[in-house]
């Protein structure tokens, strides 16, 4: 072979060799694009997916007075619709649903619908609002929709700031308040064996949150009720964060 032909031939072995650098270069850059892509509309869907309409932000419950909830205008949304949550201060301000498991609002949201975010459902075990034990539970998802907001009551300031809430049902108006925050293992049966403990055991749940918490009030809690607000801890899908909060009914003398 002569200089010039295998001069050519490296030429188009370097230009094949070019353009196939090329042709891999851009399918990483339309790859990575299209992951980015992605990654904002999955952020836009939960937000989008998290957010009230305006059917229901006219049902909410009025914070300024005792007015009962309008079950029966909520469940025409959705009949699973039991009750309205909401943490003062807080972007948890939201319906609370209820049915025959714990995995099907796991993906949909109040509306019944597909839903990154799912909603707040309360546990099967639960019959809504007439346990003297109850426990919710939400996602944590991102930028303070659902449970997210939970996770900082690690920190005692938060926790301080934060700590009363409302709890509208179809027959009572909850006043709400936070006794202790927990980061538990997610078998801990002591909280969710909910069959086990509700009705007559809040003083040992009131013991466990003092055992386990991370930030416990000092007050001394007469109340006929308790709530548990449930979420995954950020750092490991074997733990929980909990919250515990009394449950007086409002106009009661209780704590």
């Amino acid at each position: 072979m002569s200089k010039a032909s295998s001069y050519r031939t490296s030429a188009k072995i370097r230009s094949v060799l070019e353009v196939t650098v090329n042709a891999l270069a851009f399918s990483i850059f339309i790859f990575i694009a299209l992951i980015c892509i992605y990654g904002i509309f999955d952020m836009q869907q939960v937000e989008t997916s998290s957010v009230l309409d305006s059917d229901l932000k006219s049902l909410t419950p009025d914070k300024t007075d005792d007015s009962m909830l309008s079950i029966e205008e909520l469940q025409k949304i959705n009949p699973d619709i039991q009750g309205w949550l909401t943490i003062d201060g807080t972007n948890i301000d939201f319906p609370v649903v209820h049915t025959t498991n714990n995995s099907k609002y796991l993906s949909r949201n109040y509306k019944n619908e597909y839903s990154v975010t799912g909603a707040a459902f309360m546990d099967y075990q639960n019959t809504p609002f007439t346990d003297d034990y109850s426990v919710i539970y939400g996602h944590r998802a991102t930028r303070k929709v659902m449970f997210s907001e939970i996770t900082s009551y690690k920190e005692q300031e938060y926790f301080d700031a934060h700590r009363t809430g409302t709890l509208y049902t179809p027959d009572e108006v909850y006043d709400l308040k936070a006794i202790g925050f927990a980061i538990i293992n997610a078998t801990s049966w002591h909280y969710y064996d909910i069959n086990r403990i509700k009705n007559g055991r809040n003083n040992d749940i009131i013991s466990y949150i003092k055992t386990d918490g991370h930030i416990v009030a000092t007050d001394d809690y007469k109340t006929d009720k308790l709530l548990l607000l449930s979420t995954c801890d950020k750092d490991s899908k074997h733990y929980r964060n909990i919250l515990l909060l009394s449950m007086t009914v409002r106009g009661s003398t209780d704590n």
